[in-house]
């Protein structure tokens, strides 16, 4: 695999998991979830 195709996937990647968690609310959930405990 070239340097520029790996590039590719990390990016494309990163952005798909970006996407799936700022859309995802039980993520957020769970994020407000460990954020009450540190209180």
């Amino acid at each position: 695999m070239s340097m520029e195709l790996i590039g590719k996937l990390v990016n494309f990647i990163m952005s798909t998991i970006s996407n799936w968690i700022g859309s995802n609310e039980l993520i957020r959930d769970v994020f407000k979830i460990k954020d009450n405990k540190k209180q």
